[in-house]
């Protein structure tokens, strides 16, 4: 079931796509994942089960997040070595610009309460990418 909920995000060609494009593909798919009634069911019951299932909790994070991490972090290595960034932790940039979007989508999600509206989740996505093209895309003087 892992496998299946991030097969959309294995399969992004990003490679073919400016920086701001590229990111803005990766994000909103992976908000469609992750805000996926499915995805925020399993969700639910990794984490009420965690403590007393630690391996599936392991399991479900090596599957899920890391996967997601791992797939923005490929992206940036190329990046790297296109030089559409500049040098720096892809790994790291993954985690920040993934994690930039969860927070608040997540937990409102994973406590029951509406689906942020398209527009809602529009507004954050565009935000994430100025931020964070901002701070890694190389200057142009």
């Amino acid at each position: 079931m892992c496998s299946e909920i991030v097969t959309p995000l294995t399969h992004l060609d990003l490679k073919r796509l400016s920086l701001r494009e590229a990111l803005s593909t990766i994000a909103h798919t992976f908000l469609e994942v992750l805000l996926s009634p499915r995805t925020i069911a399993l969700h639910r019951l990794i984490i009420a089960e965690a403590l007393r299932a630690p391996a599936s909790a392991r399991t479900f994070f090596n599957a899920v997040p890391a996967t997601s991490y791992r797939c923005l972090t490929e992206y940036f290595i190329w990046a790297d070595g296109a030089g559409l960034v500049i040098p720096g932790d892809a790994h790291a940039r993954a985690i920040l610009f993934l994690d930039s979007l969860t927070g608040q989508l997540q937990l409102r999600s994973l406590l029951g309460q509406e689906n942020p509206a398209p527009v809602e989740q529009e507004r954050l996505i565009d935000e994430a990418i100025a931020v964070f093209t901002k701070g890694i895309a190389p200057t142009t003087e």
